[in-house]
């Protein structure tokens, strides 16, 4: 291949992989990672059918909402769920590759492979990817573009400078952005390896940290990462709720019990809080609300060992008292608990249960779901 621009030299190589580079630009695609800004994916589909993709291909236009993407799990299940969905076979046999492209501290001006992911369609995480979708869509920002109101002394000063060139009004302007819900990036990678869909729900991914950080700078003094990205979540907690409310979403049966074993100790201990603002005190109950969610969430964080686990649950479900669910399957929920190989699951399950809790009422659909600006608050 000739060089065709300035000091471009001349590209030599086998003609199999030059007519690959050639097609590169149309076959694979293109999306951006959320968070810090020069991150791109590259989907490279694993094709074994020349004719079977070229007819699929040309009817695919991923929808606009996911053209960012939260991680590499995000963008390849995105492209495989769309492909079966166009494709006869409903089913991609093979499946593709994500690189992550952008820049670093130690490289100026020059964009580097950071991550490779292969995604295949195993156990199922195609369809557990589609209720994904569904319940974390992509949120289109509107930008207020109304001017905001001068006083008399900004007026004047005003008056007195130059006038600004007007804008070119043919020029495209944006109307906003698409923002990407919290937590969607985990929950596709998780579904990607074959692991349950919470684990490690509450540990932010790398593409998250730069905006994580100045978030936590931003918010009450004292205040962590992990309580950030933990209030970040609680936000969600309508969409997690619906993730718990499917089925196809569990490996078993016993992990829903614990979240509703854990959901029943809370109504327990916010109605004990209750009773004790009405006996009197300093504190409002919203104030003993928080500090109670803050003091279990603080506990199940620290709890990075199978005793601290054991003794921070054994301690809320008997101030609790033995609920329904618990009392039914007490063997179910202890083993998610005191197991050697899954008490990390009963972990991270007690951490969604607490930032996805709803008030019964809300929960068994006698009133109607509201979402609240306080994400500890219990009652909404």
């Amino acid at each position: 291949a000739a060089p065709r621009y300035g000091n471009e030299e001349a590209w030599v190589g086998e003609s199999k992989r030059g007519l690959l580079l050639m097609l590169t630009p149309t076959i694979c695609l293109f999306q951006r990672l959320q968070g810090e800004g020069g991150n791109w994916c590259i989907v490279v589909p694993d094709i074994r059918d020349l004719d079977s993709y070229a007819s699929t291909r040309k009817r695919m236009a991923l929808d606009s909402n996911f053209t960012d993407v939260a991680s590499l799990g995000d963008a390849g299940l995105q492209f495989l769920a769309d492909y079966s969905t166009r494709n006869a076979c409903k089913k991609m046999l093979a499946g593709c590759r994500v690189i992550a492209m952008g820049n670093v501290n130690y490289y100026q001006n020059q964009s580097i492979r950071k991550a490779v992911l292969d995604v295949s369609d195993r156990r199922n995480c195609v369809e557990r990817y589609r209720i994904l979708q569904q319940a974390f869509p992509n949120h289109f920002q509107r930008i207020n573009r109304e001017p905001k109101p001068q006083t008399d002394a900004k007026s004047k000063r005003a008056s007195k400078a130059p006038a600004k060139p007007a804008s070119n009004v043919d020029e495209p302007q944006a109307s906003g952005w698409y923002k990407l819900p919290t937590g969607r990036g985990r929950i596709a990678d998780n579904l990607v390896n074959g692991r349950s869909w919470y684990e490690n729900l509450f540990v932010p991914m790398p593409w998250d940290e730069k905006e994580l950080e100045q978030q936590r700078k931003q918010s009450d003094k004292g205040s962590s990462t992990e309580r950030v990205w933990f209030n970040a979540l609680a936000y969600q907690r309508s969409k997690l709720m619906r993730l718990i409310k499917e089925d196809n979403m569990w490996d078993t049966e016993a992990e829903k019990f614990f979240a509703q074993a854990f959901w029943e100790s809370l109504d327990s201990l916010y109605a004990q809080e209750a009773e004790a603002t009405e006996r009197g005190g300093s504190r409002t109950a919203n104030e003993r609300f928080e500090h109670l969610n803050e003091d279990i969430r603080r506990r199940l964080m620290q709890a990075k060992t199978r005793v601290l686990l054991r003794a921070a649950l054994s301690e809320l479900f008997a101030k609790a008292g033995r609920q329904k669910t618990f009392r039914t399957y007490t063997a179910a929920i202890w083993r998610l608990i005191d197991h050697p190989e899954h008490w990390q699951k009963g972990r991270d399950l007690s951490l969604v249960a607490l930032a996805s809790y709803r008030k019964r009422s809300v929960r068994e659909g006698k009133e109607q779901e509201t979402e609240s600006n306080n994400p500890n608050q219990p009652g909404a």
